[in-house]
C-alpha cells in the first residue's frame, strides 16, 4: 500500500512540473506579430490612431489554412438551423407520395424552399431554412391546418437570404 500512495505522489508531482511549464511551450517562436504592438500605458488595449498602419505578418502554412477553409465554406455553405417536416413514409409508393405532398406545398408557398430527403428507408419533405426556432414556429402556424402532421426539425440549412430593409 505504501509504494502505491509514494507513486501516485511522484505521478502528481511530475504531473504539476509538466503542467506549469506547458504555457511556455511554442510562445517564444510565433510566426506571427501584429505591429504596433500593445502599449504598456495604463495596462489599456491599444487603440490604433487615425493615420497609422497596422501590418499583420503571416506564415505561408496560415495563408494555406485559411484559403482551404474558405473553399470548404463556400462548397458547403450550410449552417444550424430548422426546418419544418411536412411528410414521411416507407414503402413501395412514398416516393411518388412525397413528391405528391412538396408540389401541393410548392404551389401554396413557392417562396418557402422544399426538399425531397430520402433517409434509409424514409422519404421525408422538408421545408424552410429558418435560422431560428421561433421563425419556423411562426411558418409552422401557417401550414398546420393543411399539414396536421407537421413538426420542426434541427438540421442543417441553406443560409437565408438576408433582406435588408431600407430606413
Amino acid at each position: 500500500m505504501n509504494n502505491i500512495a509514494l507513486m501516485k505522489n511522484i505521478l502528481f508531482t511530475i504531473g504539476l512540473v509538466a503542467a506549469s511549464f506547458w504555457p511556455a511551450v511554442g510562445q517564444e517562436s510565433s510566426d506571427w506579430t501584429v505591429y504596433p504592438k500593445k502599449t504598456q500605458a495604463n495596462n489599456s488595449t491599444y487603440k490604433k490612431q487615425p493615420n497609422e498602419k497596422v501590418t499583420l505578418s503571416s506564415t505561408e502554412r496560415l495563408d494555406e489554412l485559411m484559403e482551404k477553409d474558405l473553399r470548404i465554406s463556400e462548397a458547403n455553405p450550410l449552417i444550424s438551423g430548422f426546418r419544418i417536416q411536412i411528410f414521411y413514409g416507407s414503402g413501395p409508393g412514398s416516393k411518388n407520395e412525397a413528391r405528391t405532398i412538396q408540389s401541393e406545398y410548392v404551389k401554396d408557398y413557392p417562396e418557402i424552399p422544399s426538399y425531397l430527403v430520402f433517409q434509409t428507408p424514409n422519404f421525408k419533405i422538408r421545408v424552410g431554412d429558418f435560422r431560428t426556432r421561433l421563425e419556423a414556429e411562426q411558418h409552422l402556424r401557417l401550414i398546420e391546418e393543411e399539414f396536421p402532421n407537421a413538426f420542426i426539425v434541427k438540421d442543417n440549412i441553406n443560409l437565408p437570404k438576408i433582406e435588408l430593409k431600407q430606413y
